[in-house]
């Protein structure tokens, strides 16, 4: 699994109206970075009310303490999932937008800490209902970090580049599309494939 920077990430436009419960299901993938996790999932948690989202965690088989930290939450809008076997990122992602109840399913990283307002904004373009998908930009706080391709050439400040830290997609988009490509997952792209695939299908 990919290491990354700690990230920020936002939504992409201005608050609007609160969407139906459970308008949203937020997905976190994550493996054996416990540390990091603990902060993304405490930022999501930050957003609002129960009745805004619900948030599920894949753990991918984690074999540090993230498991058992897992465990001990219990805040009722968080919602576990327990991959026996590590099967990757876009398998997970996958596992994480299946589970989901949420009209609207949303995905962050386990290292993104995400902004105040980051899912009202993200979600706010959904009340059109010819929106089938929206994202969001990504600022990468680490001091000195390069990041890789297409990170070097994207930097992403303006939200040009879909990636699976900062988006949203109805669910119909999977109905259509299907998941995420493990194929892809070893070029750290399986998130922009599958936004790429979303995009070709009318839905962004």
């Amino acid at each position: 699994c990919r290491e990354l920077a700690l990230r920020k990430v936002t939504g992409r436009v201005t608050l609007a109206t609160m969407l139906s419960v459970p308008a949203c299901s937020v997905v976190i993938i994550t493996r054996n970075r416990q540390a990091l996790l603990q902060l993304s999932v405490a930022s999501v948690l930050a957003q609002g009310s129960s009745s805004l989202f619900e948030l599920i965690v894949v753990d991918d088989a984690s074999t540090d303490g993230t498991r058992t930290w897992l465990n001990s939450l219990h805040d009722p809008r968080v919602r576990v999932l327990h991959r026996a076997e590590c099967g990757g990122v876009a398998a997970a992602r996958a596992d994480g937008a299946r589970a989901a109840k949420g009209e609207l399913v949303a995905f962050t990283d386990d290292d993104c800490i995400t902004s105040p307002t980051w899912l009202s904004e993200l979600l706010a373009p959904f009340v059109n209902q010819g929106v089938g998908a929206v994202y969001g930009r990504t600022v990468y706080v680490g001091e000195g970090y390069r990041g890789y391709f297409p990170e070097r050439l994207v930097t992403n400040s303006n939200g040009l580049w879909p990636a699976g830290g900062t988006i949203a997609y109805r669910r119909g988009v999977f109905n259509e599309v299907g998941y995420m490509d493990t194929f892809y997952a070893r070029f750290n792209n399986e998130d922009t494939e599958f936004a790429l695939r979303a995009i070709a299908a009318g839905f962004l």
